[in-house]
């Protein structure tokens, strides 16, 4: 599965990815993403490689070939890879614009014991403390 470009809407929204009925997402998590997938939501994000490598949980090197060979990344990687496209997609929502939720995202927040969003992201509980924040945030209910 390849996220091109195009199918990241103008507001930042991977529509693309998310729309996906779950049971095939299920199944892209569990062959892995293609590596165009993973540059398409870096890409979204505005990461570099060594900070995008770090979020999904693979080296730098790694990544860089696997993009080199055009590969497919791992299950544990797609699955953060999708995490992050929920989350962007979630924050895009909640702050109606793209640059406003990336930015919200890449800064500490009082609400997450004044950590980095996008640096919990790694982990299952992270995601959830992000979009328990995000969900108060959207309907004004404040931490």
């Amino acid at each position: 599965m390849t996220i091109k470009a195009s199918h990241i809407a103008p507001d930042g929204r991977n529509s693309h990815l998310l729309a996906v009925p779950k049971e095939a997402i299920i199944k892209r998590i569990r062959d892995g993403f293609s590596i165009g997938t993973a540059k398409d939501v870096q890409t979204a994000w505005g990461f570099d490689t060594a900070s995008f490598a770090r979020l999904v949980g693979i080296s730098g090197r790694t990544l860089s070939r696997a993009k080199k060979r055009k590969a497919f990344i791992s299950p544990t990687a797609s699955d953060r890879i999708y995490r992050m496209s929920k989350i962007l997609d979630l924050a895009t929502t909640v702050f109606q614009d793209r640059e406003n939720a990336l930015s919200w995202l890449k800064r500490p927040q009082p609400g997450l014991g004044n950590k980095v969003p996008a640096d919990l992201l790694d982990t299952e509980p992270g995601f959830e403390q992000v979009q328990t924040l995000l969900n108060q945030l959207e309907y004004g209910v404040l931490p």
